[in-house]
């Protein structure tokens, strides 16, 4: 339903009432108040229909031009270069995860672990939980579910 209709509808005869009561009941205080204040509901349903009316959308439409030539020449196709199979060194280190493979720990949290020191969930085993919630203001109980999931990923690698 289009309450726009509605409210336009309302603001007609809110001008009527507010022309022809004054009339009815002659020239006086009241009446000319009357005027006033059915003119002022007249005009607020107006603008507010006004509000309320459909918005007409215009489809995108795009328009054809002349066809323009590419700017650049054509290349030749890069060639693909081999894969080299690659074998890990003896005395590679293991890769670090993540802060955020821990559970319940999320990209800001992991910046703020970053900020006071802890930089591998291997980290957060080794600390303390008190001090960590301390320094970043949360419960300790949280913190200590934090370690006891480092703790697992680090016995898991």
């Amino acid at each position: 339903m289009r309450f726009d209709l509605v409210a336009y509808v309302i603001a007609i005869i809110c001008f009527v009432v507010g022309i022809f009561i004054p009339f009815q009941l002659g020239v006086n205080l009241i009446p000319t108040a009357l005027l006033i204040v059915f003119m002022l509901f007249g005009f607020f349903f107006i603008m507010f229909g006004y509000s309320l009316r459909p918005r007409r959308i215009t489809p995108y439409v795009r328009l054809k031009t002349e066809e323009t030539k590419p700017s650049i020449a054509p290349q030749e196709p890069i060639k693909e270069l081999p894969v080299l199979p690659t074998v890990p060194s003896p005395e590679a280190k293991p890769l670090k995860t993540e802060l955020t493979s821990v559970k319940g720990i999320g990209s800001k949290r992991a910046s703020q672990l970053r900020d006071i020191g802890i930089l591998t969930p291997q980290d957060l085993a080794k600390a303390s939980a008190a001090e960590i919630a301390m320094k970043l203001k949360v419960s300790e109980k949280i913190v200590e579910k934090w370690i006891r999931e480092a703790k697992t990923l680090e016995k898991q690698a």
